[in-house]
């Protein structure tokens, strides 16, 4: 019997288009005063590959394991493009980067003019 499911989708990064100077990632914590940005370098375009549906299933024995199906993907796949955020030395797209823990809420991407534009 299932007492708790989730749910991933498995995205593949299938091109990168960097951004120039200036582009911000914005994550937006529970007060509106705190917010922090960080240098968007590139933009992640992305094919969806796969689904998982996770259970929480009570064996025999009366442990809770989890259990995992997955659901592959066929062609044409679904496309997304997402703000990338430098993280561990790789691009990984910001929504995630913020849910893993590591930001507040990703809020969006915007450009901020360097302090060569504004001259």
């Amino acid at each position: 019997m299932a007492s708790n499911t989730r749910h991933e989708h498995h995205w593949v990064t299938i091109n990168v288009t960097p951004l120039p100077p200036g582009w911000v990632n914005v994550f937006c914590y529970n007060d509106p005063e705190r917010i922090k940005t960080s240098p968007c370098p590139a933009l992640l375009t992305q094919e969806l590959r796969s689904k998982s549906r996770f259970e929480l299933v009570r064996t025999i024995s009366g442990e809770t394991k989890e259990e995992e199906h997955v659901t592959k993907c066929y062609p044409p796949f679904a496309t997304r493009v997402v703000a990338a955020e430098m993280f561990d030395g790789e691009l990984d797209p910001a929504p995630e980067v913020a849910r893993w823990g590591h930001h507040a809420a990703f809020s969006g991407t915007e450009y901020k003019p360097t302090d060569l534009e504004e001259l």
